[in-house]
């Protein structure tokens, strides 16, 4: 009986917390104002065939727009990278990725691009060009993941990944995985120590 106690009290108390995405904003390496590099970016890998992909830092003017969250996004020329965290998928968890798709002025840019939650090999969720935003301007793509008992997949490691066509851009990628808040924390120690007290 104390034991549903416990878990409802963290139930209630359940935050989510950022998971660790190695350069999430594409802020490295840094590069001047206008400028952009050609060979990648760290914490990020090509997959198969791609052409020039790195960061930009595009200003308002010189690009006629600027990143959704700090400087720089990541641009792509056509093909997809990826990057595998250290989260991986636990039963009754729910896992949301976030990643602003940023909108080039024409004449350069696409509208074309793909998000995807990977556990392991398989494809949990995605997005296909389902956004449109202003042009210079961003929107965020949600995805979200629930492990159900039984999930195969559980216990996989997600990948993230990220593509399109010539000059797509993205930025500020965030993934959240469920956690214990601070009132969760309490609850918990609350909870024991009323029953060591017993």
């Amino acid at each position: 009986m104390q034991k549903s106690v416990v878990l409802a009290a963290l139930g209630l108390a359940t935050s989510l917390a950022p998971a660790d995405v190695i350069n999430a904003s594409f802020e490295e390496p840094a590069v001047a104002p206008d400028g952009y590099t050609g060979d990648g970016v760290p914490g990020w890998s090509a997959v198969g065939s791609i052409g020039a992909w790195g960061a930009f830092y595009p200003t308002l003017g010189g690009w006629g727009y600027t990143a959704s969250h700090g400087n720089q996004v990541l641009y792509i020329n056509g093909g997809t990278v990826q990057q595998t965290t250290n989260t991986v998928l636990n039963v009754g968890a729910t896992y949301t990725l976030m990643v602003d798709v940023v909108r080039r002025p024409p004449p350069y840019g696409t509208d074309t691009y793909t998000i995807r939650l990977l556990a392991g090999d398989t494809v949990i969720a995605e997005d296909v060009s389902t956004l449109t935003p202003p042009h210079g301007q961003f929107a965020t793509s949600v995805l979200t993941y629930t492990v159900l008992e039984g999930d195969p997949l559980a216990g996989q490691a997600l990948t993230i990944q990220l593509g399109g066509a010539s000059q797509v851009n993205f930025d500020n990628v965030r993934l959240e995985v469920p956690g214990v808040g601070p009132l969760g924390v309490l609850a918990l120690g609350g909870l024991l120590a009323r029953r060591r007290s017993r």
